[in-house]
């Protein structure tokens, strides 16, 4: 059975949601059948979006490197990175490691194509839409990316800190944001930061969870037993 790595603590409550979101996607008749996971909650990592911005000239590149390093030598048969904005460090990441590192984005951007939405909104950090993490990968498929307007994108990082630091966020709140998008015409929104998996909300509409798609990609690695032997 594969080790899954999880290179985490972007935040600290997002990865263990994460887990929790990967233990609760295995269907098991006992605990001795749930995959083995390596959990590295890095939580001292330089804010990605602040480098990204050129906010602050401290880049997160090194530890994140650092970090896939040490799962790999724990015994990790690939990787997990329950962060989106730091999929903009993803080459650096997998070309220091000899094990798999599953690029999330590129398998939301695979499954947001297979559904056929023609149009989505991305709700996510200002770095990861500054360096265009999704916009490239999605319009590579064909596929419009529509992005908040400046106040609400304000109000969606406002959310996104708040989670980290632990307080509870109102979901009729996040909600809003949602449907100003739907109201621009989106097919679906794609949640693009693993913060925003935590907020339970009541619009029911499309939506593409990227922290569910990857524990989703996780379990079928594992099944594919993908590992440092493959």
């Amino acid at each position: 059975m594969a080790t899954v790595g999880i290179l985490g603590g972007m935040g600290p409550l997002a990865t263990v949601i994460f887990n929790g979101m990967l233990i609760n996607a295995q269907a098991v008749e006992c605990e001795q059948e749930y995959l083995d996971v390596l959990v590295y909650n890095k939580a001292t990592l330089p804010d990605r979006t602040e480098f990204i911005l050129g906010k602050s000239g401290v880049s997160p590149e090194e530890g994140l490197v650092h970090s896939a390093k040490t799962l790999e030598g724990a015994g990790a048969d690939f990787i997990a990175i329950p962060c989106m904005t730091a999929h903009y460090f993803y080459d650096a990441i997998a070309a220091a490691v000899n094990i798999p590192v599953i690029n999330a984005v590129e398998e939301v951007a695979r499954g947001v194509a297979a559904q056929d939405f023609n149009k989505v909104g991305l709700l996510a950090t200002d770095g990861t839409l500054h360096a265009r993490i999704f916009h490239d990968v999605l319009q590579k498929y064909g596929i419009e990316v529509i992005t908040p307007e400046p106040e609400e994108q304000e109000n969606l990082m406002n959310i996104v800190y708040k989670i980290k630091q632990g307080m509870n966020i109102d979901g009729n709140t996040f909600d809003v944001l949602k449907e100003s998008l739907f109201h621009r015409g989106v097919d679906a929104v794609i949640l693009g930061c693993t913060e925003l998996s935590l907020i339970t909300g009541a619009l029911v509409y499309e939506q593409v969870d990227a922290m569910a798609t990857l524990a989703r990609v996780v379990l079928r690695f594992a099944e594919a037993g993908v590992s440092r032997n493959a």
